[in-house]
């Protein structure tokens, strides 16, 4: 058969959208239909055709720099791509999970504590005595090695504790920590053993096998060995973090009931240098067990004890009917050699960098952009080699007009070059760069006679131009919305926009990007940790639950931190108050900064509507910023509207907007003066009287973030567990237990808000709360919440700061941490607030953040 012709394609591929063909084609077909009636003698080589080819040869190289490598986009030119800037997590970061069962809670333990071979952590229902316990509470008993002292063995029981105290959930909590109890039993054989090894050697590796059989200790294989088994890198940080290596084995501790002597015969039997054994039978608490040994009980363990002195060697090596004694000191040595060389041969910690490797780009110049016009033919005269001087001036002007007209598309396709160069800068969380379009003016080097084309300040020009289409907040906020959906997070921004009252009107977008750009930075915390309970043994107890942590971004809280939220009242002198409370009495009604009213009511027509916005750089003290709460009180605190401290919630809820300040004349007086609106038709606050009306705006804009100031400093929650409340105390009859019963403590947690805010006074900025928390709460625990006045505020902070400085010290104190829990048990009942479980949505988008 003749063999088939091959045929060569006169056309290239033109199936792509975007390919030479693909765009000539649509560049001709708009321009017949822009012009059909008036372009009638259309060819190929029509200049306007010539153009358009050119055109489309630049747009194929802006696609064909957009088809880089996503690494070379996003890498800088010092050759490194900064994954934290760009909210991309690696794999050691964000594959782990946090400890959330008690198998998870053995492997950290196990991972982080040296000096164990085993570990067992159990849930208990029942105390020893049968009691109910309430749910959460976990007894964990350690196995130490057999070398470790009576002293090491506090220091591992401290080490573990300390260790779950930081990495627990909320609503668990240890109930008991210990060592198992261990019970020592001996081993004896005859062992006939062969020539050719030491005897001292095939001695001290029986020993250690037997014991190494009994402990069955945990073991950690190198990361690098289970990658090369080709196990994915999910595989290798399923479950929390290990720093030792890849745990394989049993989920369970491995504390078996009993040991048989037949397994023993098997194990001795495989080591070097054995030939048969002519007996082997245990020695346990003076009784000869020839079948097997049990330990007896759950928390109870057996350990082969390991000869001290010659006297306690209970095994008789033989050679040809001759006893052998190998001498005691080197076989000790070589049996401690052994233990010690099992005991750290897997806890290297490991480079978890050299397990995988990180993309990396190349950086390069996608800037960089040669115009149109040094590709077109030199009799349109617009190229690098220009005109010469004996050019007529009318074929001067029609070249400089073509020009102008082609830099118009040069611009564009430059512009969007430098898009391509800025997609690092468009995608990272820094709020430095306040575009999503770029742009670049071009030069002599890419065009040639750019003098008189491009207008004065062209740069500042082309940059305008290109702003207007830039609507930077909306087009970043749609950017991190993206980068969260790669997390499976949403931030429903909606319910936020609406209670964003702290901001002017034009903050509230920026504000809107920062909070995103924030939740992006702590993405694997806030999505590992969100069940984290407080570590409250920590010293310094700033690192709040993982909940909170949460919510208070997802509320746009300014501080996610353990604190007080009545500090930053107090520590002025200041105390919120109910309206009703402070006002009343009008003796000093009229002294400025004091509750009360004016003693006139100002004719509108005299008084300005609202005080415009003062920027921080046009203050006559510049860097008076979100931070100078201090300052500002030195500043304006003697405006704040308040009588002997105690400031209306009225005056923190209005004093945040500009559109409740009035300014003024009052008749008679030359001085202008200042007032703050309250609620409806009551009295005016005045504020004071200035010199001119520059300072008047530029103390109410100051007076203004002091209250802004005093408003968010206190926003935020506090979290408690029911758990930990509990009765320690045994056998003494608990106050706390009586007031709330045995199903208080468990799966229970309260949490805490301030109701004296601005947007706390706000019933729906509560619901949105409420929302909130329940969304995000761990879906097996029962939220309660509920908002405190100043007052009860600072109660239950001596309360719980009371309860934490015993708490710990509770080993050593039980009574009188039941005494501490009860004060505080009593205190939240009194005040008990809803449970979040059967409450149901009420927001414009249907959900809270974080849903």
């Amino acid at each position: 058969m003749a063999e088939a012709s091959r045929q060569v394609l006169d056309q290239p591929d033109d199936s792509d959208e975007l390919s030479f063909a693909a765009l000539r084609r649509l560049g001709i077909a708009c321009a017949q239909e822009l012009a059909g009636e008036n372009w009638s003698d259309f060819n190929v080589h029509d200049p306007g055709v010539t153009i358009l080819e050119q055109i489309c040869y630049a747009l194929t190289d802006l696609v064909y720099r957009s088809e880089f490598d996503v690494a070379d986009h996003l890498t800088s030119p010092d050759g490194e791509i900064d994954f934290a800037r760009l909210a991309l997590e690696l794999p050691e970061r964000i594959f782990p999970c946090r400890p959330a069962t008690p198998v998870d809670y053995r492997r950290v333990i196990l991972d982080a504590v040296a000096a164990l071979d085993d570990v067992a952590i159990r849930p208990l229902a029942t105390d020893r005595g049968g009691k109910r316990l309430p749910t959460g509470l976990y007894q964990i008993l350690l196995r130490p090695r057999p070398t470790t002292g009576e002293r090491e063995r506090e220091e591992i029981l401290a080490a573990a504790a300390r260790l779950f105290s930081r990495t627990r959930n909320l609503c668990e909590d240890v109930y008991e920590i210990a060592c198992f109890d261990e019970l020592e039993f001996d081993i004896c054989a005859d062992v006939e053993v062969a020539r050719g090894r030491d005897p001292g050697e095939i001695l001290a590796e029986i020993y250690h096998r037997c014991a190494e059989h009994v402990t069955s200790r945990v073991r950690f294989s190198p990361f690098e060995e289970a990658r090369r088994e080709d196990r994915p890198l999910e595989e290798l940080f399923t479950g929390p973090l290990s720093q030792r290596g890849f745990y394989a084995g049993k989920d369970t501790a491995s504390v078996a009931a009993s040991y048989s002597v037949a397994d023993l015969f098997s194990l001795l039997s495989g080591i070097e240098g054995v030939a048969y054994l002519r007996d082997l039978y245990f020695r346990i608490d003076g009784k000869i067990r020839r079948d097997s040994i049990s330990a007896g009980a759950p928390d109870r363990v057996l350990r082969l004890r390991l000869p001290g002195a010659p006297e306690q060697v209970q095994i008789r090596l033989t050679s040809l009917g001759r006893m052998l004694h190998p001498p005691f000191e080197p076989f000790k040595h070589r049996l401690d050699a052994l233990v010690l060389k099992s005991s750290g041969a897997d806890y290297a910690v490991q480079d978890l960098r050299k397990l995988y490797t990180a993309p990396r780009g190349e950086h390069l110049d996608l800037q960089q952009y040669t115009s149109i016009q040094a590709h077109l033919p030199s009799v349109y005269r617009v190229g690098a080699v220009g005109l010469t001087e004996s050019v007529a001036p009318e074929v001067r002007a029609r070249s400089r007009q073509l020009k102008g007209y082609l830099l118009l598309f040069d611009q564009m396709i430059a512009d969007t070059a430098a898009d391509l160069a800025h997609l690092s800068s468009l995608y990272s969380l820094d709020d430095g760069d306040k575009s999503t379009y770029a742009s670049q003016l071009l030069d002599r080097s890419q065009v040639s006679g750019l003098d008189g084309i491009y207008p004065a300040q062209a740069a500042e020009v082309v940059a305008s131009a290109v702003a207007r289409y830039d609507n930077f907040y909306e087009r970043k906020g749609r950017l991190l919305d993206y980068l969260l959906a790669l997390y499976g997070e949403s931030f429903h921004q909606s319910s936020l926009r609406a209670f964003n009252s702290y901001a002017l009107p034009g903050e509230r977008e920026p504000a809107l990007v920062e909070y995103k750009a924030r939740f992006l930075r702590a993405i694997a915390q806030l999505t590992r940790d969100r069940g984290a309970a407080c570590d409250y043994l920590d010293p310094d107890q700033a690192t709040a639950s993982g909940l909170q942590q949460r919510v208070s971004c997802l509320l746009g809280f300014t501080d996610d931190r353990s604190r007080s939220l009545t500090e930053s009242f107090s520590e002025h002198g200041l105390r919120p108050l109910p309206d009703d409370l402070i006002v009343g009495s009008h003796a000093d009604e009229a002294e400025p900064g004091r509750c009360g009213s004016a003693d006139f009511v100002p004719p509108d027509k005299a008084w300005e509507d609202e005080v415009p916005v003062l920027a921080e750089e046009d203050s006559a003290e510049p860097g008076v910023g979100v931070q100078a709460l201090p300052q500002l009180m030195g500043q304006v605190g003697r405006l704040l509207p308040k009588r002997a401290g105690k400031v209306a919630e009225t005056v923190l809820h209005r004093g945040i907007s500009l559109a409740n300040y009035r300014l003024g004349h009052v008749k008679g007086r030359s001085d202008w003066q200042a007032f703050l609106l309250p609620d409806g038709d009551a009295p005016w606050w005045r504020l004071g009287a200035f010199a001119d009306r520059r300072a008047a705006i530029e103390a109410v804009n100051r007076l203004r973030r002091l209250i802004v100031l005093l408003n968010t400093g206190s926003e935020g929650m506090h979290v408690v567990e029911h758990l930990l409340l509990r009765p320690r105390s045994q056998g003494v009859k608990s106050g706390a237990a009586d007031i709330v019963g045995h199903d208080f403590f468990s799966l229970r947690l309260t949490v805490l808000f301030p109701a004296w805010t601005a947007r706390f006074q706000d019933p729906r900025f509560r619901q949105l709360a409420r929302e909130t928390v329940r969304l995000n709460c761990p879906a097996h625990l029962v939220p309660e919440v509920n908002w405190l006045q100043f007052d009860d505020m600072q109660v239950f902070e001596q309360l719980q700061a009371e309860w934490v400085q015993t708490y710990r010290d509770a080993a050593a104190h039980p009574a009188e941490l039941d005494a501490a829990a009860e004060r505080l048990v009593s205190f939240l009942t009194a005040r008990r607030g809803e449970a979040c479980w059967a409450l149901t949505p009420a927001f414009d988008d249907g959900q809270a953040p974080g849903a």
